[in-house]
């Protein structure tokens, strides 16, 4: 969706398609917000409103390179609660998945909006550059990663009503 002014960007193109299978599988409920302007300095994300916060209890983020990065922080932000973060890495661990630092992106103003919000790997290297590639491995297997971190979600949900 937020593909770079250069035309290339796997990293927001794998985030979709994941994004799209999980919406035709799921049984979880999901909400889904797609942003422009995230490769600009410029997010849509952050022009979530106070009507679209409440359909919203966290953000996971889909766009990260590698397989294994799971962002709870850009600079000194944390983009989630320790709590929240830990739940994550708990139920992403047997794919390698563990908190890191990250860079500016949608987890941000996403945070901001919403409260806790991380940023997951999705699988490509060397993003916007004429040598970028995808971990194709990987992408087959974002499916039961998300629905692994939405299970945690909805369980921590259940628990606290």
């Amino acid at each position: 969706m937020d593909t770079h002014p250069n035309g290339i960007g796997y990293d927001d193109r794998v985030g979709v398609a994941a994004i799209l299978h999980l919406a035709e599988t799921t049984q979880q409920p999901i909400g889904v917000l797609l942003s422009v302007g995230e490769e600009i300095g410029e997010s849509s994300a952050s022009l979530l409103g106070e009507y679209q916060r409440k359909w919203f209890s966290c953000a996971l983020v889909l766009d990260r390179w590698g397989t294994t990065d799971l962002v709870t922080r850009v600079g000194i932000t944390r983009t989630c609660s320790e709590d929240f973060a830990a739940m994550i890495a708990e139920a992403l661990r047997g794919w390698g998945y563990a908190p890191c630092l990250g860079r500016q992106s949608d987890v941000v103003p996403l945070h901001a909006a919403i409260g806790d919000a991380v940023n997951l790997s999705v699988g490509f290297y060397s993003e916007h550059t004429a040598t970028e590639y995808v971990d194709w491995e990987h992408v087959e297997q974002l499916p039961a990663i998300i629905s692994a971190a939405l299970l945690s979600i909805t369980m921590r949900e259940a628990q606290r009503h």
